[in-house]
């Protein structure tokens, strides 16, 4: 999960970016707390690929709009090779 706080009745906007594509998620009106975002669905994990995610949350409320907030992961869904010898 990431976890966003916005003002209270905030809409926030969650970018996820890789590999020129992006998945956005939105939270229609912020709770003021900590409020989570849904987990990224295995078909926006297989848009995005592997490697680094770059993600953006603005947020905006009565015509003002926050400056971005961001962060990154790296994104790795190659099972590891054992090699039993």
């Amino acid at each position: 999960h990431i976890t966003v706080k916005a003002e209270l009745g905030s809409k926030v906007t969650i970018t996820f970016s890789a590999n020129g594509k992006t998945v956005t998620k939105i939270i229609e009106s912020a709770s003021g707390n900590h409020d989570k975002v849904s987990v990224l669905t295995v078909d926006e994990l297989n848009t995005l690929g592997d490697g680094s995610i770059s993600i953006s949350a603005v947020a905006a409320k009565d015509g003002v709009i926050s400056s971005a907030g961001t962060g990154s992961f790296t994104l790795d869904t190659v099972a590891p090779i054992f090699d039993q010898q």
